[in-house]
């Protein structure tokens, strides 16, 4: 059956927006509350140095490499269904993205926005999280756009986050608190912009397809000429020109303006900094353990002078046989477990982790970057020495 896609896309956020006039209004007024950005704004400002690389390293870390295909997706799809995570669920901006993920390969991943219009699927999504298990099945839209879209006829829930980590110790449940809150003021804000500094949050398709980040907002970027973007990497930083394309049943776009004399502007290149050693400071982010990893992970949100912020994953690759140590990471880990504990009252969720912008971190070692679409670039390093940590006011 050919499925209509503007008809479906429109009955799919026409429902959402009308379940979630109430949920809109109490956002608008909550965001007022909303500190999230602008503590990590205050408190995060980072220095950030280049020092001259050491001798004799080799390259390190994790290599992408072939997973499941566009083909074996859709074959899915069409049968017994596809399996992935929720990758975000905000009804307020009329958003639901959906991630397919190769077991054996961490960066083989697909993510895909989704459409409905069934009215039992609607109720579905409108409860799901970001991290639930789901089977959907449907079908890729043939609309022409480059990030591809999934029109869903069936939703069948795997397994909720809640009930994944129900019941453990120092995970999930333990530091995501319920008080994250949006500035719905930011798709307002673009729409009435024609340029914008952002980072860049995914690429796909050799540049046909970007997202960006501006402030905590994803927004998708339509990308007429891919030669513009076929180069870029993960949290670059750019300054982008574009044109806003506005409609009240489905998330702001932006158009990149191919005719602007700089359609996009580099701001800072990530992929130049890759084996650079460096010293970097910011505020202690924790990534607690989830379906997607299996440990606390934490990392240094640093924060530019255009208020653009990128973090960075505190790792250990350079020492043993495989080229990583778990006891020293364990000992990196603890330190920074230990800082985070004796002031977690000061934490709060901050979109997809938890970030305490009253920890001040500072930490030297190789950066490390190794594929355009890594969530977050890497910093290296050699074990716990190589990380100063203080509490302000302490």
């Amino acid at each position: 059956m050919k499925i209509n896609y503007l008809k479906s896309i429109s009955i799919c956020f026409l429902f959402a927006s009308m379940a979630c006039q109430k949920e809109k209004v109490e956002e608008r007024t909550e965001a007022k509350r909303y500190q999230g950005f602008s503590l990590a704004s205050q408190n995060c400002a980072s220095n950030f140095e280049i020092l001259d690389l050491p001798p004799g390293q080799e390259e390190v870390g994790q290599k992408p490499v072939n997973g499941i295909t566009m083909e074996e997706i859709e074959t899915q799809l069409k049968e017994d269904g596809a399996t992935g995570w929720i990758h975000a669920a905000i009804p307020a901006y009329k958003t639901w993205v959906w991630t397919i993920r190769q077991k054996s390969s961490f960066f083989s991943n697909y993510q895909f926005p989704l459409a409905f219009s069934d009215s039992k699927v609607a109720e579905t999504m409108m409860t799901l999280k970001r991290h639930d298990m789901i089977t959907i099945k449907g079908e890729i839209l043939k609309n022409g756009a480059a990030h591809k879209h999934i029109f869903v006829t069936e939703v069948i829930v795997k397994k909720r986050i809640d009930e994944e980590v129900a019941g453990k110790e120092n995970l999930y449940n333990k530091y995501f608190k319920p008080n994250e809150k949006r500035d719905m003021s930011i798709p307002n804000e673009l729409a009435e912009g024609t340029s914008a500094i952002v980072k860049v949050h995914s690429i796909d398709h050799d540049g046909k397809s970007m997202t960006v980040e501006y402030k905590d907002m994803v927004i998708q970027v339509i990308v007429d000429d891919p030669s513009l973007t076929k180069d870029l990497y993960r949290n670059d930083k750019i300054k982008i020109q574009y044109r806003p394309e506005v409609h009240p049943q489905r998330p702001l776009h932006l158009v990149l303006d191919v005719t602007a004399a700089k359609p996009v502007e580099m701001i800072d290149r990530l992929k130049d900094m890759h084996r650079k050693e460096a010293v970097v400071e910011g505020c202690l982010v924790l990534f607690p353990v989830s379906p997607q990893i299996n440990r606390n992970i934490f990392a240094l949100l640093e924060v530019d002078k255009f208020g653009v912020m990128r973090t960075w994953t505190l790792a250990n690759f350079e020492h043993g046989e495989d080229g990583y140590s778990m006891p020293v990471f364990d000992k990196i880990s603890q330190k920074l477990q230990n800082v985070w504990d004796a002031d977690t009252d000061k934490a709060i969720n901050f979109r997809n982790k938890m970030l305490n912008s009253n920890i001040r971190v500072r930490a030297q070692g190789t950066l490390n970057i190794v594929a355009a679409n890594q969530a977050n670039p890497q910093i290296l390093l050699s074990g716990p020495e190589k990380l100063q940590l203080s509490i302000i006011g302490k």
